[in-house]
């Protein structure tokens, strides 16, 4: 058989997305659902159709809220961009990190790079 990007265009994987937006934590399909306060008691037994419906929910409730937290960052940079302009004319005083505090600096990055699994930003 050919691949699967032979039949599909695109695929997400939702374990994947889920693993990079909560690292560290259980992602299984209940899990996800109690992050997310989908309702999934109807859940006694492994169904794919009601497994897909949920997921689907979890899927729209990872993706809605990755969204909103962008929006909410999007609606700080106007402001901050007004407020940078009306410091053009501010004489500010400029003190250089030295070279023992960029290296001390460096070292936090690699250590909050390696305990987050690179899923830093």
């Amino acid at each position: 058989m050919k691949t699967l990007n032979n039949y599909c265009l695109s695929i997400t994987d939702t374990l994947k997305l889920a693993k990079e937006f909560h690292p560290r934590k259980r992602n299984n399909l209940d899990a996800l659902c109690e992050r997310y306060s989908i309702d999934n008691s109807k859940r006694t037994l492994h169904g794919a159709l009601l497994d897909a419906e949920l997921l689907a929910e979890v899927y729209l409730a990872m993706t809605r809220a990755w969204k909103e937290n962008l929006l909410i960052e999007l609606e700080y940079v106007e402001p901050i961009q007004q407020a940078l302009g009306k410091l053009d004319n501010v004489n500010i005083r400029i003190i250089e990190a030295t070279a023992e505090e960029y290296a001390q600096h460096l070292m936090v990055l690699e250590n909050i790079s390696r305990e987050s699994n690179n899923n830093c930003l």
